[in-house]
């Protein structure tokens, strides 16, 4: 059992210390586990719930407390929404940290306007969400990429949602980059993981990470449970980290495969 996708009280929208998530996962038997909060910014951009910059150390210090004192692996991450200008940002970060992963969470429009990706989108909307998470995936930057599906939670699977979810599944082929099944949004009750985004998927032979995306303690194994079983009803193989090497991931076969 692993999850590289955990969030803290440190993001601004969840709970539970970063001892508490690591005691959880001792008791659950966790193989690794992953901190990754939504990297923030000097300038306070994308600073609504989200990680106060002043607390950057912080983070990254009750991380590395937790890393000395465990016997399995705990990795520092950073979530994080891809725009070509802070590149050497992400570059600087992800130097000194163990991994970074990505995640389309805002629709950045041409007009300048900002809608959230979880709300209803239109057809211009998914296109602009396709093409900064197909950046993100190209970018080299991140070890796997969080809810592609993301754009569905409140958008029907009409032809044009269909095409949006063929070109994030090319680029994340062409790119090498896994994508994830996320167990909170199973939790939470929202519209991802997609059934018929991972049917594609699936049609294609395309393993998954899986990832309880946890915002509290109790969900750190609850959520991953929930998201490996939608990848075996899916028939989605799963991707699991390498003992040696945590962030190098090995496919284990879906019992429908």
């Amino acid at each position: 059992m692993y999850n590289l996708h955990t969030h803290s009280f440190y993001c601004g929208h969840g709970s539970g210390t970063i001892k508490e998530y690591a005691d959880r996962a001792e008791e659950a038997g966790f193989d690794v586990l992953g901190f990754s909060e939504h990297i923030p910014f000097c300038d306070g951009f994308l600073s609504k719930s989200r990680m106060a910059f002043d607390d950057f150390a912080l983070y990254e210090s009750d991380v590395m407390e937790e890393k000395s004192n465990r016997a399995f692996p705990v990795l520092l991450g950073y979530e994080v929404d891809y725009f070509d200008s802070r590149r050497a940002y992400y570059e600087e970060v992800k130097n000194r940290v163990d991994y970074l992963i990505a995640g389309t969470h805002y629709i950045f429009r041409s007009d300048g306007s900002v809608k959230g990706a979880f709300a209803p989108l239109d057809k211009e909307d998914m296109k602009y969400y396709a093409k900064q998470t197909i950046k993100a995936l190209s970018s080299g930057l991140f070890s796997f990429f969080a809810h592609p599906d993301a754009y569905l939670s409140a958008t029907p699977f009409d032809m044009e949602a269909k095409a949006i979810a063929i070109d994030i599944l090319d680029a994340a082929e062409d790119c090498g980059v896994p994508l994830e099944i996320n167990g909170n949004g199973i939790a939470a009750g929202r519209g991802y993981p997609s059934e018929d985004f991972w049917r594609l998927a699936a049609e294609r032979g395309m393993p998954a990470v899986i990832s309880s995306d946890a915002h509290k303690v109790s969900n750190l194994d609850k959520s991953l449970l929930a998201a490996e079983a939608f990848a075996e009803k899916m028939g989605i193989d799963i991707l699991y980290p390498d003992k040696c090497n945590p962030l190098s991931f090995r496919k284990v076969p879906s019992k429908r495969s």
